[in-house]
């Protein structure tokens, strides 16, 4: 068992993460555009579309949820930590509702490209959305968010089940989990175990874990771990196009795509996808570099950004101008709004952390070393 001793993770984690963010972002993207990409068929743009759309979203979660139990799993737990994550998803929140509240900013679903310009059709936003602002996590308008909050308070019991777990046992407990919330959840119409994407950090803590404690060695080549990503991401790409072509042509099957797209949480073609691009990340060397570093630092900030139901519609179609992008001569230019999500959000978490985070960790700091007195 190796165990990591540096406090600061090594750049391979902070670049996974990166790769992680940049699939969720893409995800949100493709399905925000996915009503425009629809009425432009037999395009390259619509195959590459129709090859990413939906599971990028997935497999970024799970990326994420591998990561998080990879280094939970040898932790303590830590209040401090939850305190700071709960008010991060918070400020971040409330920030933006009493910014474009307060100055009228206008706000809509980036989804709606009725238009290329989104100042004359957006609104602002009203009190009722203000007040949803102030309970992000209650509300749940960031389900990762809202979720990894809940499991981290869980943590500590997770930690006692596995130190009572040798290897064998161990490996069994991720099998079951394994199946049940993934094969027989595929399973059309099945009510045998139905769980919530709770249950998946529950099940990502377990598999990375076993990872981190035993280093199979089915995992330990860089190349293997590679190819075979790059295979099932095919598969799901390619069943995804073909799917959907299928359907086109067979429109009375439409209401049967749900069971069989490859595109939600629960289906284990994006699990094995997302654990090969986990161990490949993991077990590469790449040396501390401080720019991965300090990109990594704000992918979450990325994620409650781009994610936020007042923002998004700010971020995408008023600032990085998606309308006009997507309907240029070449709809691939539309992809620089991926990079540009990134570079806000640099900038906003740079704002942040000195203006609000700092500030808010010095009181509470303050408050313990009062209390400990």
């Amino acid at each position: 068992m190796n165990e990591i001793t540096n406090k600061i993770r090594n750049s391979n984690f902070e670049l996974l993460r990166i790769f992680g963010m940049t699939s969720i972002i893409l995800c949100h993207f493709l399905m925000g555009i996915n009503s425009y990409i629809m009425t432009k068929p037999d395009t390259s743009f619509y195959y590459f579309s129709l090859f990413f759309y939906g599971w990028t979203g997935a497999f970024g979660n799970i990326i994420f949820m591998l990561i998080s139990g990879y280094f939970l799993c040898t932790s303590d737990f830590n209040i401090k930590k939850i305190i700071k994550l709960w008010f991060n998803i918070f400020s971040v929140s409330v920030l933006i509702g009493l910014v474009f509240y307060i100055f009228k900013i206008p706000s809509q679903d980036f989804s709606l490209l009725k238009s290329s310009d989104f100042f004359s059709d957006a609104v602002p936003i009203t009190k009722i959305d203000l007040l949803k602002c102030f309970a992000p996590t209650v509300l749940g308008h960031t389900w990762y968010a809202s979720k990894y909050l809940v499991f981290l308070l869980f943590t500590p019991f997770c930690k006692l089940l596995l130190e009572k777990l040798c290897r064998k046992t161990h490996f069994y407990l991720c099998i079951l989990l394994f199946v049940l919330g993934t094969v027989t959840k595929m399973i059309p119409a099945q009510r045998l175990y139905d769980p919530s994407n709770l249950f998946y950090f529950f099940l990502a803590y377990y598999i990375a874990s076993y990872i981190r404690l035993y280093e199979p060695d089915f995992f330990s080549h860089a190349r293997r771990n590679i190819i075979l990503a790059a295979v099932a991401i095919l598969i799901i790409g390619i069943w995804n196009i073909f799917l959907s072509l299928f359907i086109n042509s067979h429109i009375e099957l439409e209401q049967y795509k749900r069971f069989f797209y490859l595109t939600k949480i629960h289906m284990f073609p994006i699990w094995i996808a997302a654990l090969f691009i986990f161990n490949f990340f993991r077990i590469i060397h790449i040396k501390n570099s401080p720019l991965i570093n300090f990109i990594a630092s704000s992918t979450f900030d990325a994620y409650l950004l781009h994610c936020n139901f007042i923002f998004s519609g700010m971020l995408w179609c008023g600032i990085l101008q998606l309308p006009f992008l997507i309907k240029s001569f070449c709809p691939f230019f539309s992809l620089f709004v991926i990079p540009g999500v990134f570079i806000i959000s640099i900038i906003f978490h740079f704002l942040r952390i000195k203006f609000v985070e700092k500030p808010f960790i010095f009181i509470i700091n303050k408050l313990i070393q009062n209390k400990t007195k």
